[in-house]
């Protein structure tokens, strides 16, 4: 395991930022949308990776963060790096709201927008999906995915190499 993907990356920050231990039921409340079997698979994985540890059996199972003192970081180098583990906030949003970026992203590619009009139509359109609380984070992270997108991010878009390309180049020349 060498990066954790970004779903894996939010149950193992909620874990961190808690506090406390949970259980699986109370992870999968802060965490909607997400499939208990891939978290409990998860869970799995970390327990390996001895990020958090393990107590109770069954349905009194219960996950903490492990605390690993600077010493000791030579034990998980095949796992993550230190910046892997250190403490961030929650990225439960970015996890939640991926699909809604992502088809905002596939408009802004299909569409060729740039500059303001990048601006305004995602302000509209999130507006339209996310709830007015969640907004800010919501278009900071969209901002964020059109600064890193490149040929590798476009997977499951919906967008061609041909069709990104094409806004690659009018958005690159903007800069």
């Amino acid at each position: 395991m060498k990066r954790l993907d970004d779903k894996k990356r939010a149950v193992y920050e909620l874990i961190q930022k808690h506090g406390t231990s949970l259980g699986t039921r109370e992870l999968l409340s802060f965490l909607p949308g997400f499939a208990e079997r891939s978290v409990r698979r998860w869970l799995r994985e970390l327990c390996e990776a001895q990020l958090i540890e393990k107590a109770g059996k069954k349905r009194s199972t219960k996950y903490r963060q492990t605390t690993f003192l600077p010493n000791e970081m030579h034990n998980i180098g095949h796992c993550l790096t230190k910046e892997s583990i250190r403490v961030r906030t929650i990225d439960v949003l970015r996890v939640r709201y991926r699909k809604q970026r992502r088809q905002l992203l596939t408009e802004i590619i299909l569409h060729k927008k740039i500059g303001t009009s990048v601006d305004r139509f995602i302000k509209k359109e999130a507006a339209k999906l996310v709830p007015k609380n969640d907004l800010p984070f919501f278009i900071e992270d969209v901002k964020e995915d059109l600064v890193e997108i490149d040929s590798s991010r476009i997977y499951g878009l919906g967008v061609t190499m041909e069709e990104f390309r094409a806004w690659e180049k009018i958005y690159k020349q903007r800069f």
